[in-house]
């Protein structure tokens, strides 16, 4: 990847991620209406963890991963009824599709002349 391919990847990334994008899907989708224990940003980061080291096949796995990175624990209950919400379902879309359309589809792009 060239220097220049390289820091528009980098900014894009940084875009897509920095805490106040984040914490604004979350508000936008419904998912963060009161703020509570769970933050927007405090979900991506476990979920980003537990999928980066080959996991999230389960509940209990992406808790764990959300109680690592964590200064308190959650319990299964609650964090369940957390990510319940339609407003989550939402706020994982408007988190994943910016990244995948933006990051990842220029990537996959032939050439120019290739094939």
């Amino acid at each position: 990847m060239k220097h220049r391919e390289a820091s528009k990847f980098l900014q894009g990334f940084k875009q897509a991620f920095s805490a106040q994008t984040v914490t604004a899907l979350g508000r936008a989708t419904g998912f963060l209406k009161p703020e509570r224990k769970m933050t927007p940003m405090k979900m991506r980061m476990s979920l980003l963890s537990c999928f980066a080291g080959g996991q999230g096949e389960t509940l209990a796995e992406f808790q764990r991963s959300y109680n690592a990175l964590s200064p308190t624990s959650m319990v299964y209950k609650p964090f369940y009824n957390q990510l319940s919400k339609a407003g989550f379902a939402r706020f994982i879309q408007a988190l994943a599709s910016p990244v995948l359309s933006t990051l990842v589809v220029d990537r996959l792009k032939p050439a120019r002349g290739g094939y």
